[in-house]
Formats: structure tokens, C-alpha cells, sequence
């Protein structure tokens, strides 16, 4: 069921301004969380701070043989993505906290529904983690695997990105299989056969993602 939380006095000007529906403002708002997540990932990558479930595995020979097989540079594929979300000026957290930070009352009521929709989708996120993830798992968690399922779950929930062609025109493909792929290889590795039972860091991160798309979706 929908919930009404956006003020119909805020949000009809904001969306008449740029001539966006209701579905455009959430799929920017989700590609915001997106940006987000990926420059996270770029950035622990980078100063050698990530704690990532895909160091394990790629010290073994069945991961190479992944890579090999999709020619994935995942920070490379990542930097692409988010200069391509820049490229299309998608309104980011770090624009929007300057915009705030200097803006009058009225730019502030003005910009409220993406405040209020990003919030959401940030709170969202925190619960999730702390129901779907255990206590040991919390640190180990995968900005780039949550940045592309929320787009795949946001699409798959009727959230349409025609506003945003480069995402609208990439189905992420490479990047799920090699998901998938490295998925398969951590369960012949711990012998985890039952998903349901023994979901993967991978598994539980899809949940996170669905949870926050599911909440953005109901929203009105």
C-alpha cells in the first residue's frame, strides 16, 4: 500500500520545475543512494580501506578464472557508471548538502522531497542491515554489489529510468553474472548448498537492496 509522506505543496513544483512524474524524481533519488554507494566503494578501494568479501576469493584460482571469462575491471566498470551518473547531472548528496547549506527557506521547502525520499532510502538501508546482516558481517559489506541490484530491483519494480538514458539502456549484465558467478564459487567453497538456509554476503545484500526499493516505491 502507498503511503503518502511527500507534501503535495512541495513536491507538485519541484516535479512541474523539471518536468518530472513522481517516478522520475524516485528514480533519481534511488540513483543518488547509487552514486553514492559506488563513489563509497571507489573510495575504500582506492586508500586500500575496504573489508570486501571478494579479497577472499580473489586469491584463488577459480576467481581468476572469473575475471578472465568477463574482462571485468570492477573499479574501472564502477568509475564509468558513476561518471556517466555525473554526466547525466543527477543531483548528488554532496550537490544537495551544498545547495542546502546556502539556500533560503523556500529552496529548502523546495528540495524537500528529495531530502525526504533520499533520508528514507538511507534509513531504510541502516535497518535492513542490522535485521538481514549478523553482528560479524556489519563491517564486510559491498557498496558496488547494492549500487547495481538497486537499479536491477528499482527497474524489475516498474521504476522507469527514461529520464537517465545511460541506465536506462544498460542491463548490468556483466556485473550480475560476475555476482553470480563469484556467489557459486563462495558456496563451493564453504559447501553451502541451500540459499534460503545459508544465504551468501551476496544474497544478503540483494535483500538490503529490494527493502529500500520496496520502501521508494510505496511512497507517494
Amino acid at each position: 500500500m502507498s503511503k503518502n509522506i511527500l507534501p503535495s505543496s512541495y513536491l507538485k513544483p519541484l516535479l512541474a520545475n523539471k518536468g518530472y512524474t513522481i517516478n522520475d524524481l524516485k528514480a533519481e533519488v534511488i540513483l543518488m543512494l547509487v552514486e553514492n554507494f559506488i563513489s563509497h566503494y571507489i573510495r575504500s578501494e582506492e586508500t586500500g580501506k575496504s573489508k570486501n568479501i571478494f579479497d577472499d576469493v580473489d586469491r584463488t584460482e577459480n576467481n581468476c578464472r572469473i575475471d578472465n571469462n568477463h574482462k571485468i575491471d570492477r573499479i574501472s566498470r564502477f568509475k564509468k557508471l558513476r561518471n556517466d551518473l555525473l554526466d547525466l547531472d543527477i543531483l548528488t548528496i554532496k550537490k544537495l548538502n551544498e545547495t542546502l547549506a546556502k539556500a533560503s527557506l523556500y529552496l529548502q521547502t523546495t528540495y524537500s522531497p528529495y531530502t525526504i525520499l533520499y533520508n528514507i532510502g538511507i534509513d531504510t538501508f541502516t535497518k535492513a542491515r542490522k535485521d538481514i546482516f549478523t553482528k560479524e558481517e556489519l563491517d564486510i559489506w559491498l557498496p558496488d554489489v547494492l549500487s547495481i541490484y538497486l537499479i536491477i530491483d528499482a527497474k524489475n519494480m516498474g521504476i522507469d529510468f527514461s529520464k537517465f538514458p545511460c541506465i536506462a539502456n544498460d542491463d548490468f549484465e556483466d556485473m550480475i553474472e560476475f555476482f553470480m558467478e563469484t556467489n557459486s564459487e563462495f558456496r563451493k567453497r564453504d559447501n553451502t548448498i541451500n540459499s534460503i538456509r545459508n544465504p551468501s554476503m551476496i544474497h544478503k545484500t540483494s535483500r538490503v537492496s529490494l527493502r529500500i526499493i520496496e520502501k521508494i516505491f510505496n511512497l507517494q
